[in-house]
C-alpha cells in the first residue's frame, strides 16, 4: 500500500516516455498524482511538474505545442539535468 501517493508522479511521467510528443494540455490531462506550476513568460509558457521524486520543467509556445524540456531533476538518483540554455 502506497502511503504517498504523490509519489506516483514517477511513474506518470515514466510511462509517458517522449514528453514532446504532448501538449501541454494532454499533460496536465495525464499527470495528475504531481504539483504543477504554470509560468506566462509573454512568448512562452513555462511548466513544472514536480513532487518528492522528481521535478520536470517544460516550456511551451502559447498555444500549448511542445518547445523543449528545460530541466529534470531525478531527486533520489542526483541526477539535475538542465536541456536548454541561453547562449
Amino acid at each position: 500500500m502506497n502511503l504517498h501517493p504523490e509519489s506516483d508522479g514517477f511513474s506518470e511521467i515514466a510511462r509517458l516516455g517522449d514528453l514532446s510528443l504532448y501538449t501541454c494540455q494532454q499533460l496536465l490531462d495525464s499527470i495528475k498524482l504531481m504539483h504543477v506550476r504554470i509560468e506566462d513568460l509573454g512568448n512562452t509558457l513555462l511548466v513544472t511538474w514536480e513532487n518528492d521524486q522528481v521535478l520536470v520543467s517544460i516550456c511551451y509556445d502559447p498555444q500549448g505545442n511542445f518547445l523543449y524540456i528545460v530541466r529534470e531533476v531525478w531527486k533520489n538518483h542526483g541526477l539535475d539535468v538542465n536541456h536548454h540554455t541561453e547562449d
